[in-house]
């Protein structure tokens, strides 16, 4: 694989400052940053809510981050991670998958979101997202994004929407918060012959876990994996602490703070 030690990129993450999903990306971020001085990266971390109310408004953070660099052209590519994402294998490096598209007209780049086989490139899975900052698709996109979001948040909406739309004691008859936000501007661009290869990429098939799932390079904790029912955030930050624990063994960085877990054997973390 090509080295692409030139380019400029930018590693993002959010979460509101309340729910615990602070506490989540306060151990994610742990191996994030480290990995980010590693190879020359930038780092940020956003904690509050940009627009909103509710402590899970944090989600449509990522839509005004990325416009924020857009407009100041800073950087070449950034790459955003929920809270609930973390590096896996630090050598490999985010600039190299970002390079090798070898088109820089590319807007984005994102594992599938409805299995290895899905054939449709607008299903996807928002939580690892790599962001062209020079790409007019990748503006485009985003802008119709924060459109779509704004025009369904009103100031009603915004405060009756207690938790996540589709989840329990949410409202249903609105479209399903930011993945399925961004997947509708997708399918506009895919109407207009304008998807693959030009407003995104999408991982599918041999390809579906480059940077997402249970692949090598960066793994997302999600709901379905943790807890019962998948909703259990102790679950999820518990097992965010073991796995980040075992990538900081494996590659000799900075421990968590106050981790007292002896790495027994490789893979293995014992008290």
């Amino acid at each position: 694989m090509r080295t692409y030690n030139h380019m400029k990129l930018k590693i993002i993450q959010t979460a509101d400052a309340t729910s615990r999903y602070k506490e989540l990306l306060d151990v994610t971020r742990h191996v994030n940053e480290q990995y980010c001085k590693r190879h020359g990266y930038a780092y940020e971390a956003f904690v509050g809510i940009k627009r909103g109310v509710h402590p899970w408004h944090a989600c449509f953070n990522r839509i005004y981050m990325f416009l924020d660099e857009i407009e100041r052209q800073e950087y070449d590519w950034i790459l955003y991670m929920d809270a609930d994402c973390f590096v896996h294998n630090v050598d490999i490096r985010a600039a190299d998958i970002a390079g090798e598209t070898g088109n820089s007209k590319i807007g984005m780049l994102m594992c599938g979101g409805g299995g290895p086989q899905s054939n449709r490139m607008c299903d996807i899975n928002s939580g690892v997202i790599f962001l062209n900052v020079r790409s007019r698709y990748a503006k485009g996109v985003t802008i119709m994004w924060r459109e779509i979001f704004e025009s369904l948040f009103t100031e009603e909406v915004m405060r009756t929407s207690v938790v996540p739309f589709g989840l329990s004691g949410g409202p249903m008859n609105v479209i399903f918060a930011d993945q399925a936000m961004l997947s509708y501007v997708l399918q506009v661009y895919g109407v207009f012959g304008m998807l693959e290869y030009r407003a995104v990429r999408t991982y599918v098939g041999d390809e579906y876990t480059k940077f997402n799932y249970d692949g090598d390079f960066i793994r997302q904790l999600l709901r379905p994996d943790c807890g019962v029912n998948g909703t259990q955030i102790d679950a999820r930050i518990e097992a965010a602490r073991v796995q980040v624990a075992q990538v900081i063994a494996r590659f000799g960085m900075t421990p968590l703070p106050g981790d007292n877990r002896l790495v027994v054997g490789p893979g293995f973390i014992g008290f």
